[in-house]
């Protein structure tokens, strides 16, 4: 029953965030704004984290088995990547660079 009741609260949450973001027009997934959403209802108490502990363990412990259709995805379109693989590296590589000289930028100036 505890793991029913897991199971209804993420999901809840999970329709409710893609409710609010399509009404809303967010530019990110409702997922997302779902699960920040149970986030804070949890900060504040308003939802105890042991009512959703039986789902969320459950859900961590089959991790590896949510990467399986992604790795597949790749699989699939690996011609596109042969093909455009540098160009992918190259702009995550620099990409990354750019958000840690930014972050490091942005914690310099607010330490002094």
């Amino acid at each position: 029953m505890k793991l029913l009741r897991a199971f209804l609260i993420i999901f809840a949450f999970t329709y409710l965030g893609n409710f609010l973001a399509d009404w809303l027009a967010l530019p990110f997934p409702g997922s997302i704004v779902g699960m920040l959403s149970l986030f804070a209802a949890m900060v504040v108490k308003m939802i105890p984290s042991e009512w959703v502990r039986p789902g969320s363990d459950l859900i961590m412990k089959h991790m590896a088995l949510l990467f399986v259709p992604i790795s597949v995805g790749l699989m699939v379109q690996g011609d596109i990547i042969r093909e455009h693989g540098l160009t992918l590296i190259v702009s995550n590589l620099l990409s990354s660079l750019v958000v840690l000289i930014l972050i490091g930028w942005l914690c310099e100036r607010g330490v002094r």
